[in-house]
């Protein structure tokens, strides 16, 4: 009696079950209205199931690029692995022997032994290398691309403040000291009668100490400022390869190396009272 009524059970459930199966699928079952429509014409299926349809194709889409992208990457990344276990035991082998070499010395019979006094004069002498060497790389960079920049036309608006205050903005905050970097946007006539246009910076630079443009980039500014309308032309003397580099290659090289085109002296600017014959003149 017991088993019969098991099986009664059972058979209810299998047919509720068929039941459920077999029912209309509901509004938010987008798949089972999917496939109920799947051989109707594009223009008879509802809005929802031609979403859903785009946005499943476009999923299987972006699984085999990821996937395919994925396997791309493989050959990179065992390049990468071979190259850092090739490299990895001889730097560290380079490294231990430098370190043997900072801290050890030979002894009379010949044998090294370990010389605290020895390392830590090397200690002290890596420390001045490593303060010494941007200070020298820097002047090899300035003094290297320093050079003059003759008949650069600056117009009157052309002399501006691109950062000034170091906290202009912060509540309790004393906002008098400054790290002040003005731009200066200017023309040059090429030989052949090309008019390009060139940027400047004017900031303070140590390494020119002896201009006094170099100490004071604002009075520098103060001297390109032109009160005419046509503007100024000038001579400056300027470091830095800032306006040799390709814009893109600018960009990053002034983001991380700092390589901006600095004016260190203004060496003479006059105004204009007339636009210059080799700019085309405004009709």
């Amino acid at each position: 009696m017991m088993m019969n009524d098991l099986e009664r059970a059972l058979a209810l459930e299998e047919a509720r079950r068929q039941a459920l199966r077999d029912a209309e699928p509901a509004a938010f079952d987008l798949q089972g209205r999917a496939k109920r429509e799947e051989g109707r014409p594009e223009s008879q299926k509802s809005f929802a199931v031609r979403l859903f349809t785009l946005a499943r194709q476009a999923a299987t889409a972006m699984r085999a690029v990821c996937h395919y992208g994925w396997k791309a990457l493989d050959p990179l990344v065992h390049g990468l692995a071979r190259t850092a276990l090739w490299l990895a035991p001889r730097l560290l082998r380079l490294g231990l022997a430098f370190l043997h070499w900072l801290t050890f010395r030979k002894d009379e019979t010949g044998r090294y032994c370990l010389a605290p006094w020895r390392g830590l004069a090397n200690g002290i002498k890596l420390m001045i290398l490593a303060t010494a060497m941007p200070l020298l790389l820097g002047a090899l960079y300035y003094y290297g691309t320093w050079e003059t920049y003759r008949d650069i036309y600056v117009p009157n608006a052309g002399v501006f403040i691109n950062q000034s205050f170091v906290r202009p903005s912060e509540p309790g905050q004393v906002i008098a000291p400054r790290d002040e970097i003005f731009t200066v946007l200017g023309k040059q006539v090429e030989p052949d009668g090309t008019i390009m246009p060139i940027r400047f910076d004017i900031d303070a630079n140590f390494y020119f100490w002896f201009y006094h443009d170099a100490n004071r980039p604002d009075l520098a500014a103060a001297k390109i400022d032109s009160q005419s309308p046509y503007g100024m032309k000038c001579t400056f003397e300027a470091t830095g390869i800032y306006t040799r580099l390709p814009r893109y290659i600018r960009f990053w090289a002034v983001k991380w190396l700092d390589t901006r085109a600095e004016i260190v002296n203004v060496v003479k600017c006059e105004e204009l009272t007339a636009l210059p014959k080799a700019f085309p003149e405004e009709k």
